[in-house]
C-alpha cells in the first residue's frame, strides 16, 4: 500500500473499504487474480433460476424471457455478485436474442419478398439453427450456474453489466 492512499491492503477479505477509492463496500475486497469463493447453495439456485427461467420464458412465448432474469437481477443481484453476474448474463443474453430475431425477421422477410420465396431454402434453416442455438447455450447456462461454475454466452452483447 502507497504511503497515505486509503486503499485497503491487496487481497484483504474484510468488508469495508474499496480497493480502489476507499469508500464503504457491502462486498468484501479481494484480488481480482485469486480463484471466487464457492457460491452458496441459495446462490447457485437463484443463478439457475435467471437462466432457466429465462428458457422457460422462450419457451412460453419468447417475450417472456426477460423476466426470470430481470426478476432475479432485482430480488437477488445487490445481494450476491454471483447471482448478479449470471442474471446479467441471462438478461444480455435474451435482450441480444430479441434483437437478432426483430432485426434477422425483418431482413428475412424482405429477402424473402424480394426473391418471391426462394429465400426460405436459406432463411428459414438459417432461423431454426439460431433457435435450437440459443436454446442449447440457456440449458448449458442453467447447468453450469447450479453446479457453481461461471458461464459466458456466446455472442451477446453486454447491454446489462
Amino acid at each position: 500500500m502507497r504511503p497515505g492512499c486509503p486503499r485497503a491492503e491487496h487481497g484483504s477479505t474484510e468488508r469495508g473499504a474499496h480497493p480502489m477509492t476507499g469508500t464503504e463496500t457491502p462486498y468484501p475486497t479481494h484480488d481480482l487474480r485469486a480463484p471466487l469463493a464457492r457460491p452458496t447453495e441459495e446462490d447457485r439456485t437463484w443463478a439457475g433460476a435467471a437462466h432457466g427461467g429465462a428458457l422457460a420464458g422462450v419457451l412460453a412465448g419468447g417475450l417472456f424471457g426477460v423476466v426470470a432474469p430481470i426478476t432475479v437481477l432485482l430480488a437477488r443481484g445487490q445481494d450476491s455478485p454471483y447471482v448478479r453476474r449470471h442474471a446479467s448474463a441471462a438478461l444480455n443474453f435474451q435482450l441480444t436474442a430479441l434483437l437478432v430475431a426483430v432485426v434477422g425477421g425483418l431482413a428475412g422477410i424482405a429477402v424473402t419478398v424480394l426473391t418471391l420465396g426462394l429465400a426460405l431454402i436459406v432463411v428459414l434453416p438459417a432461423a431454426l439453427a439460431y433457435v435450437a442455438f440459443a436454446l442449447v447455450v440457456m440449458v448449458l447456462a442453467t447447468v453450469r450456474a447450479v453446479q457453481g461454475e461461471e458461464y459466458r454466452y456466446p455472442l451477446s452483447i453486454p447491454f446489462v453489466r
